[in-house]
């Protein structure tokens, strides 16, 4: 709960460094599908070509969007079928994971929306799909 309050009081230091997404995403794909294999699901990746780069800490998004793609494919129905796409539109970079619910909070997943939140970006459930939104920069 340490850190939750320390982001919450704007104490929590984060980097401003051009970070891309694509990237951060291929550097969690191996848990990922680790994950989805456990969960008796099958994930697959789309990650649109282009730069899909933020501004932002990328250790802590990395940390933040593992949590909440994690948290949400260990709870994925067995059978399923996965997609993990990357999108960018209008300055925003959309990470889209079809099929998947946002995990029910537990303190790892309520950390990691903070995080995000920090960089300007927002989680949100859609229909049939959950986006993480961050701005394009």
């Amino acid at each position: 709960m340490g850190q939750i309050a320390d982001i919450d009081r704007g104490a929590l230091q984060l980097r401003h460094d051009s970070v891309s997404v694509a990237d951060i995403l291929r550097g969690i794909r191996p848990v990922l599908q680790s994950d989805a294999e456990r969960a008796e699901s099958v994930l697959l990746f789309d990650l649109a070509p282009g730069p899909a780069r933020v501004h932002g800490d990328r250790v802590r998004l990395q940390e933040a969007i593992a949590s909440i793609l994690r948290a949400a494919i260990r709870r994925s129905v067995p059978g399923s079928r996965n997609t993990i796409e990357l999108r960018q539109d209008a300055g925003e970079i959309v990470i889209i994971a079809g099929d998947l619910a946002l995990p029910t909070l537990d303190v790892d997943v309520a950390f990691a929306q903070r995080v995000i939140a920090a960089h300007g970006g927002v989680v949100e459930q859609r229909p049939a799909r959950l986006c993480i939104v961050l701005r394009a920069g």
